[in-house]
């Protein structure tokens, strides 16, 4: 998550990023998936994972 996101947040400007997105296409998912729908490929991740 970027700084201008967090201020967003804090804010209260909303979370319009989904929880997690793929890896490999940048499809994001309201939930884990093991492979990605989109493109079949395994690497669905949290989208906030670098906090």
């Amino acid at each position: 998550m970027n700084p201008i996101q967090r201020i967003r947040r804090l804010l209260g400007g909303g979370d319009d990023e989904p929880p997690y997105r793929c890896v490999h296409c940048g499809t994001g998912f309201e939930r884990d998936y093991h492979d990605c729908p989109t493109c079949g490929n395994p690497y669905v991740k949290p989208t906030d994972e670098s906090e």
